[in-house]
């Protein structure tokens, strides 16, 4: 039976039967599990579950696309890493971490032991590096289940070697050396002796030393910085040779430098953002054709008519000048649409936009569509991604909210629908070819 038709079906029994453990169970059967055929991207403007007020459409296509576009733009010398942190910055970590490695990645990169441990029982032979500083109490947990941990303190280094002692195994590690980031890692004035003393462990394989960027940009400011950053590690790297301590893979480059600084490749590079098809900021440029992986969707709830001297939502911060027909959409901060998006956020709704009005409430909220003809009850809301001519951003939405895309994106909230793209292999390989 058609997957959209089983659920329609099965959601209006549940509903019919007032059994609210068979609709849960129809709410969490489709949520991230859900693959569509070529034949349902055409029908992707419709939630997999009819159900759902609010729902993230992931491309895996997209995703591919980017990974291979990153792949091959780094070329065959540099490992790639995907890092799929924070629920794969809230793509789903289950079908992203699948897809990152089929295209191409080598490594997965998270931030938390739990994660790391959902990823090893998915991928039982994936690299995957623990991008934080790591509790003092996982060490045997992460050397049990062969994860590799980057390394900022003695101490940790040490309980790493008391635990590969312990299961009779060498650890590799990652010694993370701080160049001006300010976050994790020895200072690089100080990295030496704490490189020795790693290297000198039993049971410690120092396979990788790394730092992180503080502001890879198209601003010279920032990038005068950032290689004072990249010197600062290489003069680490080369004392650490110097006293016969060869550390076989160097890492500093994150989606900027993938973007911007060849020479910051290195042995492996960070791609994070970038692999969802976005850029770090809205200023930022590049030449890679990178193609966002996330839609964020709704539909009309409800319309009203609305004469001037209304208001419209909570603190009555919009008036009414004109009369304008508003229509109120279910979905709010409690989804992950920011607050801060009151009275300035757009969506589109028939193919143009429409200003969100009034404050964003926890479920929903009202948006202008006084000049929008034929907009009807059930239409489909883009919150973020593209409906007929246009497209909105999480880029854009991020800058009215007055933050990153990287924070829209993790917060979200929503019911995921996976697809696969609608681009034949051959305009896949003509969007590749044409990379500089």
């Amino acid at each position: 039976m058609d997957v959209f038709v089983f659920t329609a079906v099965f959601s209006a029994l549940a509903f019919r039967a007032n059994d609210p453990e068979v609709i849960m169970s129809t709410l969490s059967l489709s949520r991230d599990i859900n693959i569509l055929t070529k034949e349902k991207v055409q029908q992707k403007s419709q939630p997999i579950n009819p159900l759902y007020n609010a729902w993230a459409e992931i491309d895996l296509g997209c995703i591919k696309h980017n990974v291979a576009t990153i792949r091959r733009w780094i070329g065959g010398d540099v490992k790639l890493l995907a890092v799929i942190k924070a629920d794969a910055y809230g793509h789903g970590i289950n079908e992203i971490s699948r897809t990152v490695l089929a295209s191409g990645a080598e490594w997965l990169g998270v931030t938390s032991i739990a994660e790391a441990l959902e990823l090893r029982k998915l991928h039982p032979s994936a690299r995957i590096l623990i991008l934080s500083a790591g509790m003092y109490d996982h060490s045997k947990l992460i050397v049990k289940h062969n994860l590799t941990p980057i390394v900022s303190s003695r101490q940790m280094a040490a309980l790493l070697n008391e635990a590969g002692e312990y299961y009779g195994k060498v650890v590799k590690v990652h010694l993370k050396i701080d160049t001006g980031m300010g976050r994790l890692g020895i200072w690089h004035e100080h990295a030496i002796d704490f490189i020795k003393y790693s290297a000198g462990l039993p049971f410690i394989q120092v396979e990788g030393i790394c730092s992180h960027f503080s502001s890879v940009s198209s601003s010279a400011l920032d990038m005068e910085f950032t290689r004072e950053q990249l010197g600062n590690f290489e003069n680490v790297v080369e004392s650490a040779a110097r006293l016969g301590i060869y550390i076989p893979i160097r890492h500093i480059g994150n989606s900027g430098a993938v973007m911007l600084m060849r020479e910051a490749h290195l042995d492996l590079v960070r791609a994070g953002i970038s692999v969802y098809g976005l850029v770090p900021s809205s200023e930022f440029k590049t030449l890679l054709p990178l193609k966002p992986a996330l839609s964020l969707k709704s539909r009309v709830a409800y319309l009203k008519d609305v004469f001037p001297g209304r208001a419209i939502s909570y603190g009555r911060t919009f008036k009414i000048q004109e009369k304008t027909r508003i229509a109120t959409i279910p979905i709010g901060y409690s989804n992950g649409y920011a607050r801060s998006l009151s009275n300035k956020g757009q969506v589109l709704v028939r193919g143009q936009r429409a200003s969100v009005v009034g404050i964003v409430t926890m479920d929903q909220i009202m948006v202008d569509v006084g000049k929008i003809p034929n907009v009807n009850v059930g239409d489909e809301v883009v919150l973020i991604g593209e409906q007929g001519n246009d497209r909105i951003t999480a880029t854009e939405v991020a800058k009215w909210a007055g933050t990153i895309s990287y924070e829209i994106l993790c917060k979200l909230n929503v019911p995921r629908v996976y697809f696969p793209t609608e681009e034949s292999a051959e305009k896949e390989e003509k969007w590749l070819n044409a990379m500089p």
